[in-house]
């Protein structure tokens, strides 16, 4: 009798456990230092086209980076079709040297829409990032994260 019931109760929970994150990945830069050679790159599978997503980039810095803002390029390669290539800027401190984001410690966690929208096909999609500041490294950054959502989810 309890086998039949933990039948019953298993896929409640694992349906009620769902999300509407889409996990895609992260890196994470040696020695904190984010050279423009380095270029993270995401891929993911997507299999709705009606649905409206947020693409998130989430960027880990400390609190010795000594700049207010990141640029960086964010190019879309669709499974068809050309890939687009987006300029993007990353605030990361406010005027008066207050920091934007949440922090914890000496580390600075900074979430950034990236776009929000639908895709045009089904398929993998990949999505590469690059700093795009005139220094050829930035130091201080830990990590860069990429996260797909359902809108309003």
């Amino acid at each position: 009798m309890k086998l039949v019931g933990l039948l019953f109760v298993l896929p409640l929970l694992l349906f009620s456990c769902q999300s509407d994150e889409i996990p895609v990945g992260a890196y994470s830069f040696k020695d904190n230092m984010w050279n423009q050679k380095v270029k993270p790159s995401y891929e993911l599978e997507l299999t709705d086209t009606t649905n409206v997503y947020d693409f998130f980039i989430t960027l880990r810095n400390t609190t010795d980076f000594k700049y207010s803002n990141l640029f960086i390029y964010v190019e879309e390669i669709p499974p068809f079709g050309p890939s687009v290539r987006t300029r993007h800027e990353i605030p990361i401190a406010n005027a008066d040297g207050s920091w934007i984001g949440t922090k914890t410690g000496t580390i600075i966690e900074n979430n950034y829409l990236v776009k929000r929208g639908k895709v045009p096909f089904i398929g993998k999609y990949k999505f590469i990032i690059e700093q795009a500041i005139t220094d050829q490294e930035v130091t201080e950054v830990l990590d860069i994260s990429f996260q797909v959502k359902k809108f309003g989810q």
